[in-house]
């Protein structure tokens, strides 16, 4: 619940942070605070997703899983893609081949819904050219009526997506956009809805806004590309009416690593141009909530015979959808008012004068970018005189000469197939829990001990006897990250984070429990990693702002401190996940080039004499065995390993490489990979476990014979159960107005001088004053003046949990959360380790926010590592 008048205390260690740097949850954790992780952070945005449906209808932003709050319950509900079918990942056959998809006829229980309506939401219109028939789109399907209105008549029926309907110059058929055949494509009708057959069939790069030729041999439609981030760009394309793969008309400027759109082409009446609209706002990134009612999109006109672009509308507004009218004197077009909405405006091209015709449109979607196009389409009548087109749930009629409209009337009756949506039943508030997200959990050389860090401190399991304890059971005011076990396994090196004193780099002694501080400087500290004879340690400094204080952010960089004597000195000033060679000499580390493919080099004990030994298109991370000889790798979140050789020469190695022999170690997802002492092994981490494939069950020359057995599926259980944080003492708000939601379907509640009692982390009991019997030992708040809603869920949230997993002791935006109401949230794109690790933490008691629930990293279509889909 809260209270409206109380503000949750800010995070006053913090200080007057500038909110500088965008968090950076979303990238592979062995890319963050790499020296590009800005600008692919910029490139991947914070989360991106393709279009779902669900129970038959489209869904926008709040298509991911949602999460509701029921009587302690949370449910999740998850859009059934695969209904029922069995996961495949990319690039695996399926142990026993899956029917092949078919759009139309998915699996699962359907049931059919009868739709009623004279109002229909972002319609694409068109007009036939004998002036007689408009068609149009509405959940899916494309319908005819009469010019004056009247009933619809379905030309596509089904569970395929069809929209965005447009005649061909002669009327005998349509075209339109379908994903009958699993992605969108452009496909053709007559115009009686017959014969349906694709004139493209893209498998990645999405076809939308089709338009015809004058001849009606060709259509040119928006073609949508993805670089490293979910949103497509657009580039303009010509496909025969025939088939084939399409010709380029107008590239992207930025491509491959394009983000803006370019869309919504049009032929000239004489086909002489093309015009289009494209986002030209400054730079090569496309960002959240830009200004609309300055320039965003511009239309252009293309001459195909000369290449010849030119800018014909723009401004503040912008402009977008453009639409010749039939003697080609005039461009209608649809630009930005203030008051979030959007006008039907007239260009004359003889004289360049525009005028409004038509307001207010409802808001188009040019600070969205707009996949499918910006805003719906509209046509002209034959005769010049007029515009049909959608605003306000209703199609329109609009008079080019005296602005005069009015409604075309349309009655749709129709039926859609729905099924109900996936739902799990989550316990919210259990009275216990049990730790799942585990990090860097490890074997100790000797084999004695597993470390890992959970709830914010490291712990060691004594592999024997599975007794489980404290690494630092004597310090209670910091948080401890990223621990590491010396050659000998009598000491391990970690990393500690305090808001207040910063972070270090610590060396614990097991034996004795002694600690010694390696670093002297106020910083953040990441990554440290003994040398082979254990008397160094090579860690990484990084820098603060946004979620930790920017104090301590000078001199970034890969870090080598002497143990016997300290003074830590600055290797290299960019890369990450830092190791020392076999013999040394040389440290190894990873850095991102060409934006998304991962290198692992190395640098001498000076920094000088940098080489590349690997490159991963796709790797996330790199390690080298003790002895040199292996490498171990994970890519799409599995784990791989494969021999390792210097030739002088750049290796590139994924998991299809030729050149050497690479095995799949992991059957599902790993991280945090070490080697065993000898190199005979390699270990890993999932969740709470913690696996083993030793080499002699991945490679032929080593198993002498044997048959090699599947990847590894079971490891190491570490998990252990914790009791979640319940205020024991009862508690009692007192006095307030209670906003109770109860039976809110039917009746508001308010309840003045109302009582909110609260026993064992659940709300017992809800009245008036004297209604409701109050513990004795009950805490009483007194609330006379305040107003008391239930918690506000926020089910798509975001915000970043961590810096390079570093846990804050206090999150600004958790209790930003918590000032504004809200008490639980889900956010559907985040770092998996980072925010399950805080939702744990908060579960605890141990640091302040709303209750967490997450998806964990997003998979998607964005071409960047640990994210493709």
């Amino acid at each position: 619940m809260t209270a409206s008048s109380t503000t949750a205390a800010g995070n006053g260690r913090m200080g007057n942070l500038r909110d500088r740097l965008r968090p950076p949850w979303g990238l592979p954790r062995r890319y963050r605070d790499s020296p590009a992780a800005s600008a692919r952070e910029e490139d991947r945005g914070y989360h991106g997703r393709p279009s779902r449906r669900l129970e038959g209808g489209r869904s926008g932003k709040g298509s991911g899983p949602m999460v509701c709050v029921r009587r302690g319950v949370v449910r999740v509900f998850v859009l059934a893609l695969a209904c029922g079918l069995p996961l495949v990942l990319a690039g695996e056959e399926p142990a026993d081949k899956a029917p092949k998809w078919n759009v139309a006829e998915p699996p699962g229980t359907w049931e059919t819904v009868t739709i009623d309506t004279a109002e229909t939401t972002w319609s694409n219109v068109d007009v036939s050219p004998d002036g007689q028939t408009i068609i149009f789109d509405m959940l899916g399907d494309i319908y005819a009526v009469p010019l004056a209105g009247g009933e619809a008549r379905a030309l596509t029926s089904g569970i395929p997506w069809n929209f965005q309907p447009r005649f061909s110059p002669d009327g005998s058929r349509i075209a339109f956009v379908s994903d009958r055949g699993g992605g969108d494509n452009i496909w053709v009708i007559n115009a009686d809805g017959s014969e349906p057959r694709a004139v493209s069939e893209e498998k990645e790069h999405l076809v939308h806004n089709p338009s015809w030729s004058p001849d009606g041999e060709y259509i040119v439609a928006r073609k949508g590309f993805t670089s490293t981030r979910s949103i497509p760009s657009g580039e303009i394309w010509l496909f025969h009416v025939d088939g084939g793969g399409g010709v380029q008309l107008v590239e992207h400027p930025d491509r491959p690593r394009a983000q803006k759109n370019i869309a919504e082409p049009v032929f000239s009446p004489d086909g002489r141009y093309v015009y289009y609209s494209q986002d030209v706002s400054p730079g090569r990134v496309w960002q959240y909530n830009m200004d609309s009612t300055g320039q965003i999109f511009v239309i252009k006109r293309l001459e195909p015979n000369t290449g010849k672009t030119e800018v014909i509308a723009g401004g503040p507004g912008g402009a977008i959808r453009p639409t010749p009218s039939p003697d080609g004197r005039y461009l209608a077009f649809v630009k930005r008012l203030p008051g979030l909405v959007s006008a039907l405006y007239l260009l004359d091209l003889d004289t360049g004068a525009q005028r409004p015709l038509y307001q207010p449109l409802d808001r188009d979607m040019q600070e969205a970018g707009g996949v499918h196009g910006t805003t719906p389409a509209f046509a002209w009548t034959p005769d010049g005189a007029g515009l049909v087109f959608w605003a306000g749930g209703r199609i329109r009629h609009v008079e080019v000469a005296s602005g005069k409209s009015r409604v075309v009337p349309v009655h749709v009756r129709d039926e859609r197939k729905i099924r109900k949506a996936l739902r799990f039943a989550v316990d919210v508030a259990p009275e216990r829990f049990t730790t799942r997200m585990l990090r860097w959990a490890q074997y100790s050389p000797d084999g004695r001990y597993a470390l890992f860090q959970a709830l914010g401190r490291l712990w060691l399991v004594d592999t024997n006897s599975g007794k489980r304890r404290r690494l630092c059971p004597d310090v209670t005011d910091r948080f401890e990250f990223y621990p590491s076990f010396s050659p000998d396994s009598k000491q391990v090196v970690f990393t500690t984070w305090d808001d207040e004193r910063f972070g270090a780099v610590v060396l614990r002694d097991l034996d004795s429990g002694r600690e010694r501080r390696l670093t002297r400087r106020t910083g953040h500290y990441i990554e440290p990693r003994f040398s082979p004879d254990g008397s160094q340690v090579v860690f990484r400094r990084i820098t603060g702002g946004h979620l930790l204080s920017p104090v301590g952010s000078i001199e970034p960089g890969i870090y080598v401190v002497r143990i016997d004597r300290g003074g830590a000195r600055r290797i290299v000033d960019h890369g990450f996940d830092a190791h020392f060679s076999p013999d040394g000499r040389r440290i190894f580390f990873s850095k991102v080039v060409e934006t998304t493919k991962l290198a692992l080099a190395s640098v001498d004990s000076l920094g000088h004499d940098e080489r590349i030994h690997l490159l991963g298109k796709t790797v996330t991370s790199w390690s080298v065995s003790p002895s040199g000889r292996y490498v171990a790798f994970t890519e799409q979140n599995r784990v791989f390993v494969a021999p390792f050789v210097s030739t002088g020469k750049t290796i590139e190695l994924g998991p299809k490489s030729k050149a050497l022999p690479v095995r799949r170690v992991s059957e599902s997802a790993g991280e945090f990979l070490h080697w065993s002492a000898d190199s005979r092994a390699l270990h890993w981490s999932h969740d709470s476990r913690l696996f083993t494939r030793h080499l002699a069950d991945a490679f032929a020359f080593l198993a002498g014979g044997k048959e090699l057995p599947k990847p590894v599926a079971e490891g190491r259980e570490l998990g252990f159960e914790v009791e979640t944080a319940f205020g024991r003492r009862p508690l009692a708000v007192v006095g307030a107005r209670v906003v109770t939601f109860r039976d809110a379907d039917r009746r508001q509640e308010v309840i003045d001088d109302g009582v909110v009692l609260i026993e064992e982390g659940r709300i017992a009991a809800v009245g008036r004053r004297g209604a409701v019997d109050l513990p004795r030992d009950a805490w009483v708040l007194e609330a006379e003046g305040m107003t008391v809603i239930p918690g506000l869920v926020d089910v798509h949230a975001h915000g970043a949990m961590s810096r390079a997993e570093i846990t804050p002791q206090q999150n600004w935006k958790q209790f930003s959360n918590l000032s504004l109401g809200v008490t639980t949230i889900h956010d559907p794109s985040n770092d998996t380790s980072s925010i399950f690790s805080a939702a744990e933490m908060q579960r605890a008691g141990l640091v302040t926010g709303p209750r967490i629930f997450s998806t964990g990293t997003i998979l998607y279509g964005a071409h960047a590592p640990a994210y493709h889909a």
